[in-house]
């Protein structure tokens, strides 16, 4: 982990320096290599030290953090190009990532003993992917999927139509996800994890329908409220069910298998909208979501609903 960190400031660096679209793709790659290797070895300590019976609510407790920064960086990122320009926002990025260098310094690698180390597996454990951990991933890309058309277009699909002040809806969905995610990981926990997939699932269809649908602020707050309730239940659960199930000396191989489905997700999305906003407009393109969105919903409950309900909905 404190090796990505110092990787991740190193490669924030030429974003100072860049010059084109060539440069700026390079070190967007080096720079996602980096946030990978720290987002996986962040996200598998916290897995390893979380006992059983509070997995879920812990891995949405943990889950604030990410959710929360992907909530808050667009506005963060508006005002400090407002403010200082581009070389400013760069400058904050590498402050950010140096402050994250020395918090990480102190912790430790902690194991719950509740954790089972089998000593005859047989899978390599350099294997990249974890074969129990798919399903809820797969369910993550389509999320992913819809959560790039969220975070990248409202803000300019709010322009576009004339609506101010769109850094509201941006400040509701995190305080949303702040609310719910702890909220659905004691739900889970207790039982309930299709339930809350379920309620997370309705809560982003009804917010897609209400972006397409409306002209003023209220609109994008209440849609913001939607979308910070439905991601804030589906995204720690899904991690969750991915990393429950796989063996202790898997858990690393399972979290990383969760966040190359969510990253190749969110990185399609984003691609992938822009060409359907461009050639359809932003009101089409929010409809659209509704694809993915339930593909996503049917894959759960054809592969994990059967399994969850056969625990008793317990993680």
């Amino acid at each position: 982990a404190v090796l990505g960190i110092i990787l991740l400031f190193i490669f924030s660096l030429p974003y100072l320096f860049a010059t084109g679209i060539p440069s700026l793709t390079a070190i967007r790659f080096l720079h996602g290599l980096a946030f990978g290797l720290v987002s996986t070895a962040i996200s598998t300590m916290v897995a390893d030290s979380l006992p059983i019976r509070h997995f879920g609510e812990g891995m949405g407790y943990f889950g604030l953090t990410t959710s929360l920064s992907m909530s808050l960086a667009p506005i963060l990122g508006l005002f400090l190009t407002e403010k200082f320009d581009y070389q400013g926002l760069f400058i904050a990025v590498c402050l950010m990532a140096a402050l994250a260098f020395f918090i990480s310094l102190p912790v430790k690698d902690r194991h719950s003993q509740e954790i089972i180390h089998p000593q005859d597996d047989t899978r390599k454990k350099t294997d990249l992917f974890e074969k129990t951990a798919l399903s809820p991933s797969v369910v993550m890309f389509f999320l992913a999927v819809v959560y790039g058309a969220v975070l990248l277009y409202a803000a300019v699909y709010a322009s576009d139509i004339g609506v101010s002040g769109i850094g509201w809806f941006f400040t509701v969905t995190a305080l949303m996800m702040m609310v719910s995610r702890p909220v659905s990981g004691r739900w889970t926990d207790n039982g309930g994890a299709n339930s809350v997939i379920l309620i997370g699932h309705c809560s982003i269809l009804i917010a897609m329908l209400l972006i397409a649908s409306t002209n003023n602020l209220a609109g994008f707050i209440f849609a913001g409220l939607l979308v910070g309730l439905g991601f804030g239940f589906c995204m720690p659960t899904l991690q969750a069910l991915a990393v429950r199930f796989a063996e202790g000396n898997r858990r690393g191989a399972a979290v990383s298998t969760f966040f190359i489905f969510f990253d190749l997700g969110f990185g399609f999305g984003t691609v992938f909208w822009g060409h359907v906003a461009a050639w359809a407009g932003y009101r089409q393109m929010y409809l659209a979501t509704l694809l993915p969105l339930a593909l996503g919903g049917l894959i759960y409950y054809w592969f994990m609903s059967a399994r969850i309900r056969a625990t008793g909905g317990h993680l």
